[in-house]
């Protein structure tokens, strides 16, 4: 299915969203995941570019605009990035690269990996963690670490993604500490730095699957 998308600007009203003239036209082989909010497709530009392409579903605009403002603002080797923000028939798009797999897809294929390839991935995102823990002029809570939001490169290196529900650690997320944790979790616990690596003391809140593979806490 072929879709046109376009840029943000001044010269064209999209059903009340601001676009410019300039269009892109990708085509869509398949649908790689979908939530009730987005769903996230593999694609092919008119230059013949694999990419892939992230569709909001709902009135999100303002979210994906502040995700992709965030992942921006937090280039690293190990957190995806988008390359543009667009739309598609004044639905909001996130272009960014094309991945090979989900760290959850890769569990369901192989159920355990290897000592080694679990140490890489460990390494890969405690620096990402790392990244977004040590930001000014506040450290940023992904809150949404699972299986799931863990994608692998073509080339196989481990980025963490999805930053939808990511909020800064100050004194607002410290005072209403229950913010900073995933919706999904009902309960406080107190965070702490251990080597500028923000972590949970108390009940763990990754999921247990993916505890297993990294034991690490975010």
């Amino acid at each position: 299915m072929k879709i046109t998308v376009y840029h943000e600007g001044d010269l064209i009203n999209l059903d009340s969203y601001i676009v410019d003239s300039r269009s892109e036209t990708y085509t869509i082989s398949r649908v790689i995941s979908k939530t009730s909010n987005n769903e996230i497709c593999e694609a092919m530009s008119s230059e013949g570019t694999l990419v892939a392409l992230k569709i909001g579903l709902t009135d999100n605009t303002n979210e994906l605009r502040e995700e992709y403002a965030l992942a921006d603002q937090l280039r690293h080797p190990n957190i995806l990035g988008f390359t543009k923000f667009l739309f598609h028939e004044a639905h909001p798009c996130l272009l960014m690269p094309l991945c090979k797999e989900t760290l959850k897809v890769r569990l369901k294929r192989q159920k355990t990996l290897p000592l080694d390839e679990v140490k890489q991935l460990a390494n890969d995102l405690a620096k990402a963690l790392q990244h977004l823990h040590n930001q000014l002029p506040y450290p940023i809570v992904h809150r949404d670490v699972k299986p799931a939001n863990v994608l692998f490169t073509m080339e196989d290196r481990a980025l963490i993604g999805d930053f939808e529900l990511s909020l800064p650690y100050n004194d607002q997320t410290v005072k209403n500490a229950q913010s900073i944790f995933s919706p999904k979790y009902g309960w406080v616990c107190r965070m702490v730095r251990t080597s500028k690596i923000l972590t949970c003391q108390g009940r763990g809140i990754l999921r247990k699957d993916f505890l297993g593979v990294l034991g690490i806490y975010t």
